[in-house]
């Protein structure tokens, strides 16, 4: 577990962080000083409290505030993920399959592709977390008795508290397969009760957030998702069909390779459980719950207007998952057979060693220079665009700090996404920074229009910094 951990901090910190990042790393020091509420704080449309921003919290008391606590936290996250995954998948097997069962689930999670894909996993954020939620609350239900399979009805609470995604890809497959198991008369007559809470766990969560707001916490922003049109739902689809590239990693590298062997045995175990459907034979109900998860989470994904670019497939990161472990249920018992347990481990060794050899040869990232620049020239309080603003700040471990602002020729105001009204109410910003590579909305005209001409303009590689002699005062708040 701590090797993994280690492994995949590695890897995290072979690729640069972001606001979104930085935020949550802002967020769990914030938490860590005793604002257990968030109080104050403009989230965005999911909190991520649970594990992520207590993850970070912890990283940021060990290495402090920074790039390597951000690190640290998403490769701790994702070790979480991978042996949870093992453990549903080894379930409650004979010790044999259960090994079985268990490696071939972490092989296939084992050494995300460097790349678009490893970014996904180790670093981008909060679906990799809250994934962990909802495979707890599966597990529970897996190995629980009829007593102590209620306990998955909080786990499933927290995770729709902290993404409604998490609890999307559990709690109605949950309610789903119960429900059917009942009507059957199949199961005990305790799992439509199951069923039934499982459902409740969502406005459950709403009315805790609710409460959270009202005591002064945390605000999150209503999740926008509304079923997607034509033009949607083709745009969907072609994520989607990007998605054994971008998400899964199959590529023409090594590695990638190896992950389109990995994904095409994922393939067989899918077509292995369609043979049991269409026979009726009995399929194992946690195969069937992730299953179930999976088609909630495809269904979420094509048939509303959530997704949005190619970081759109950071919402199919549970159907990654979920898929890793149907394909070591489903296969374990057939790879457990001896005959077959020396090609089990070569496959495990290969993406072992993928593994090793991205951790040893992939180059530390190149942070940006920013934070240090403005340091450097005693400039450690302004205001910017988004992707400048929390990252800056983290970056510089807080020595220097940008808030992030809109400013659209007219008026400046304060960005509240991931972000405190009481920052802005300090007045004593005397920069602003952007970047003029993406379609940034800020320019130096518009921004001299909010704040008057600036004093002094420096450049550093893409980034257009804006100097006043003065405090630009309150943005607002």
């Amino acid at each position: 577990m701590f090797a993994l951990a280690a492994a995949y901090t590695r890897l995290s910190g072979t690729m640069q962080i972001n606001s979104d990042q930085a935020s949550v790393a802002l967020q769990g020091q914030d938490l860590w000083h005793g604002n257990l509420l968030l109080r104050g704080w403009v989230l965005s449309s999911i909190s991520a409290y649970v594990p992520d921003v207590l993850v970070y919290a912890a990283a940021v008391k060990v290495f402090g505030l920074g790039t390597e606590a951000v690190h640290a936290a998403n490769g701790l996250i994702y070790a979480l993920v991978v042996v949870a995954a093992g453990a549903l998948a080894a379930g409650t097997a004979a010790p044999r399959v259960a090994t079985v069962r268990a490696l071939t689930t972490i092989a296939l999670l084992l050494a995300p592709t460097p790349g678009f894909s490893m970014y996904l996993f180790l670093l981008a954020g909060a679906h990799v977390g809250t994934t962990l939620l909802a495979i707890l609350a599966l597990m529970v239900l897996d190995r629980g008795r009829v007593v102590t399979r209620f306990v998955a009805i909080p786990v499933l609470g927290i995770a729709a508290l902290a993404d409604p995604l998490a609890w999307l890809v559990a709690g109605p497959p949950v309610a789903a397969v119960y429900a059917l198991s009942t009507w059957r008369g199949r199961r005990q007559p305790s799992d439509i009760v199951l069923a039934a809470l499982a459902l409740l766990a969502f406005p459950g969560a709403v009315v805790v957030e609710r409460l959270i707001r009202r005591l002064g916490g945390f605000q999150l922003y209503a999740v926008d998702a509304r079923p997607a049109g034509v033009h949607e739902l083709a745009v969907n689809l072609n994520l989607v069909r990007l998605s054994p590239i971008e998400l899964f990693g199959v590529d023409a590298s090594l590695p990638g390779l190896l992950h389109g062997v990995g994904l095409a045995f994922t393939i067989c175990a899918f077509l292995a459980v369609a043979g049991l459907a269409i026979r009726r034979a009995p399929i194992d109900r946690t195969v069937s719950l992730l299953l179930v998860g999976m088609g909630c989470d495809l269904a979420a994904f094509v048939l509303t207007t959530a997704p949005q670019d190619i970081g759109s497939l950071r919402y199919l990161i549970p159907l990654a998952v979920f898929s890793a472990v149907v394909a070591g249920r489903v296969a374990g018992g057939f790879l457990a057979a001896p005959r077959l347990l020396a090609a089990l481990a070569v496959g495990l060794a290969a993406y072992a060693l993928s593994l090793v050899i991205n951790v040893v040869t992939l180059p530390p990232a190149n942070h940006s220079h920013l934070a240090a620049y403005l340091e450097e020239r005693g400039l450690t309080r302004g205001v910017g665009d988004y992707w400048e603003a929390n990252s800056t700040t983290v970056e510089s471990g807080g020595r220097v700090t940008v808030r992030a602002i809109e400013a659209d020729g007219t008026r400046a105001r304060p960005y509240l996404w991931e972000s405190k009204p009481e920052w802005y109410r300090q007045g004593d910003a005397t920069f602003v920074v952007f970047d003029t590579r993406p379609e940034s909305a800020f320019s130096e005209e518009r921004v001299s229009a909010v704040f008057g001409p600036p004093d002094e303009v420096r450049t550093l590689d893409s980034f257009v910094i804006l100097i006043w002699d003065r405090p630009l005062g309150s943005v607002g708040g």
